[in-house]
């Protein structure tokens, strides 16, 4: 051992690289057959250091699995450049083209990982491209939930609602979710939100939303998908076509209703106040839906879906019953929430 960092740093320099390289592996090996939490970090890094020699299949395959765990944590603490490096060290170890051919569910894995990223970096023609990977290598409709629901985003960012909205329909049509054509003229269009409305309001009369908060749990795979992928198009149809966000904020609020509680249902019901103002001039049961909806997010959730919910509530529900101020602590806690 070596008491001071100059020490150690010469007699690294010192030693051959290639010697220095299957140290590397060697300690890499030892801390990766650990399986320790403080070791995970450690053999990243001297798989990292050693990966040019790294020839051995399974040595390979414990380093790449590695390196997509390094990735994974590194995001998760904002530090995406040091995210890329490991997934490119992953891909280093072995071509794009061989690893979808010999292993795609881990390629899933890491390009799904590196989408994130090069979102993360505000590279989005690299984005672009890798999720073009991922739609033609997808292993499953449900796979591709992900991804797709942050492509999204991205597109709606960069304010391409048009093929954000494409994207969206395509993904729910892909899980057997009727969504309005896009040539859907507007009177067709707003029959099929007449319809949602019609229904929405033969849940209410019902007594459905004082059940909100008791409602089961929606446990089916493909339904939570379904009201995720709703959840994630609002924003660019409300931009660009107000009528069909209604339809989409009262198809979540059926959902609800109809199938069990997903925090992906938390948004919409409390936006559902829009289309019925707007085409019933009814305020007080928009009110009721939002106020019932954030109540069963603070017992339930508690997470971003309900900081997004008390945004909206303290945003343009809660003014029209309460005073003025009771907005604030909403939009407060909705600040804290999404910094968390």
């Amino acid at each position: 051992a070596f008491c001071h960092d100059r020490m150690q740093q010469a007699t690294y320099l010192l030693t051959p690289e290639a010697k220095r390289y299957e140290l590397h592996l060697e300690m890499a090996e030892r801390l990766e057959r650990r399986d320790e939490a403080e070791s995970r970090w450690a053999a990243a890094e001297h798989y990292a250091a050693a990966a040019s020699i790294i020839a051995d299949p399974d040595i390979g395959l414990r380093a790449r699995q590695r390196f997509l765990w390094a990735a994974r944590r590194a995001r998760q603490t904002a530090a995406y450049s040091a995210a890329e490096h490991f997934l490119h060290l992953c891909q280093s170890l072995t071509p794009s083209a061989s690893l979808w051919q010999q292993d795609p569910h881990f390629a899933f894995e890491l390009h799904t990982e590196l989408h994130t990223v090069l979102y993360c970096l505000a590279r989005h023609d690299e984005a672009d491209a890798v999720f073009k990977l991922l739609e033609q290598n997808t292993p499953s409709e449900l796979a591709l939930v992900d991804p797709g629901c942050l492509h999204i985003a991205s597109l709606s960012n960069r304010t391409r609602y048009e093929e954000a909205i494409g994207l969206g329909r395509k993904l729910l049509q892909s899980l057997g979710q009727a969504f309005p054509d896009g040539a859907l003229p507007q009177e067709g269009l707003l029959a099929a939100v007449e319809a949602e409305l019609a229904a929405f309001n033969q849940h209410v009369a019902r007594g459905a939303l004082q059940h909100l908060r008791n409602s089961d749990l929606l446990q089916d795979e493909r339904l939570i998908s379904v009201s995720r992928l709703l959840n994630s198009i609002i924003s660019a149809a409300f931009f660009t076509q107000p009528m069909l966000a209604f339809w989409v904020l009262l198809r979540s609020a059926r959902g609800w209703f109809e199938e069990g509680y997903s925090r992906f249902f938390l948004y919409p019901m409390g936006c559902a106040m829009l289309p019925l103002i707007a085409l019933r001039e009814d305020h007080a049961t928009g009110y009721r839906a939002a106020q019932m909806a954030l109540q069963a997010g603070l017992a339930r959730d508690g997470g971003v879906e309900t900081a997004r919910l008390q945004h909206v509530f303290g945003l343009f529900c809660a003014h029209w019953f309460e005073p003025l101020q009771s907005a604030l602590p909403h939009a407060q806690s909705a600040l804290q929430g999404l910094l968390h």
